[in-house]
């Protein structure tokens, strides 16, 4: 008997457990592999049906062994869970249980984008742009879903609550051929009938990546996709009774600078908790403080696409297995493993204000057991905690702008660091 172990979507694999898979074609091809009991009794036939609201398309019964069958249904619609059931048929007649999964299908028509890019009107500096929307929605929607692309890096949250555990996004390209926003159809899960907020951070990412390295390595070359970082997002609703309302970027958006006072891919990142504002993505009484209108920019020129890529997610954590002080007050932590990505860090308590805690990252030691930065060239790789003293510090810190190639880390600013409160996070494309 045959058993599908697989499904794929335009090559993509689909994962179990983690965020749906996203199309970008119109007529995706969808592929599987399969298990057998009897090695000679291969596929002989096969049936392939996507399903929304309503049945999509049944393909019927196909006889074919190549295990894969194009969409060939009426259009798929956008933003929303589709089932995707693939059933296969060995040469004895014998039928595989379904195998039962769900996609998205993320594009969207040029008649369908709505919304303006927007930016800060100034220049960021290495800040992170904080992006917040207040809107009102008539009653609890029965789907939504959010399309967004903040150049280079986004960040989002619906009332406060993270809509995903992706990393980096989105997907890096070449912007001024092609711009890639994520999809998140689940979205409607965290709104309701009345006031509702949207928060978005956008770090510079790749879209404005000068740093002491990247001059050094360029020279007088002009980057072709390099530019301000801007945002566009478009939040689509569905009420019970088939309405629809759409909530875009534009001017109305509020937008201000906030704890995150330089974020850079080769530089690393710096939190300013003195700068904090726990209540800038929530719902409060009092109306958010320190934001301005947005400003419409113009596009960065690429063609919008949904991005199929499976998303960066953290894939291992390596607790600290050593630390040594081969200076007074400078603590090197190994974590036996060279890896990308960052560490988490459970901050002292009773910090005091303007303390700063500093950690700098590299592959390997030098000599005298510090770390050893030469090839790093001018990439700083250093990330920075200031505390703010108060009920404004985090408990567990880590970044979430910029990763690290690095096995050890250099901490200072601390008087005592214990290797159960460190963690290194593997950062990797699912």
């Amino acid at each position: 008997m045959l058993k599908i172990t697989s499904v794929f979507v335009d090559g993509g694999r689909i994962r179990e457990g983690c965020r749906y898979c996203t199309v970008d074609s119109e007529k995706p091809v969808f592929g599987w592999a399969a298990s057998s009991s009897q090695e000679s009794n291969g596929q002989s036939a096969c049936r392939v049906m996507v399903e929304g609201k309503t049945l999509l398309w049944d393909s019927g019964w196909v006889e074919k062994t190549e295990q894969c069958l194009a969409y060939a249904g009426e259009k798929l619609p956008g933003g929303v869970q589709l089932t995707l059931t693939i059933m296969i048929r060995d040469k004895s007649g014998e039928e595989s249980e379904p195998y039962i999964t769900s996609f998205v299908s993320g594009v969207l028509a040029e008649n369908e984008i709505c919304g303006k890019w927007i930016a800060a009107g100034e220049e960021t500096d290495g800040r992170v742009l904080y992006f917040r929307k207040e809107f009102l929605l008539a009653e609890t929607p029965e789907s939504a879903c959010l399309y967004v692309c903040g150049l280079g890096y986004h960040h989002v949250t619906v009332g406060g609550v993270d809509i995903t555990d992706a990393k980096l996004e989105p997907a890096h390209s070449n912007y001024h051929k092609i711009v890639y926003y994520t999809v998140h159809p689940d979205v409607h899960q965290l709104l309701s009938g009345g006031r509702n907020v949207l928060g978005i951070q956008v770090a510079d990412g790749w879209r404005n990546n000068y740093t002491e390295m990247t001059r050094g390595a360029l020279g007088s070359r002009v980057v072709e996709f390099a530019g301000p970082s801007q945002l566009w997002a478009m939040l689509k609703v569905r009420y019970s009774d088939g309405r629809e309302e759409i909530i875009a970027t534009d001017e109305s958006w509020g937008v201000k600078f906030g704890p995150i006072t330089n974020a850079s891919i080769f530089n690393g990142e710096t939190y300013d908790a003195r700068l904090a504002d726990k209540n800038w993505d929530l719902i409060t009484s009092a109306p958010a403080e320190g934001f301005s209108p947005a400003v419409e920019i113009a596009p960065p020129g690429g063609v919008m696409r949904p991005m199929a890529l499976e998303p960066i997610r953290q894939a291992a954590e390596y607790p600290a297995i050593e630390i040594t002080t081969p200076k007074p007050g400078m603590f090197v932590v190994d974590f036996g493993q060279n890896i990308a990505g960052v560490i988490r860090m459970v901050l002292p308590e009773n910090l005091k204000a303007g303390q700063t805690i500093t950690i700098r990252f590299a592959e390997e030691l030098d000599e005298d057991g510090t770390l050893y930065t030469a090839p790093l060239r001018e990439a700083k790789c250093t990330d920075t905690y200031i505390a703010a003293g108060d009920h404004r510090d985090e408990i567990l810190w880590e970044p979430k702008f910029t990763f690290h190639g690095f096995r050890y880390a250099e901490i200072t600013g601390v008087d005592y660091v214990a290797k159960e409160d460190l963690t290194a996070l593997l950062w990797c494309t699912d």
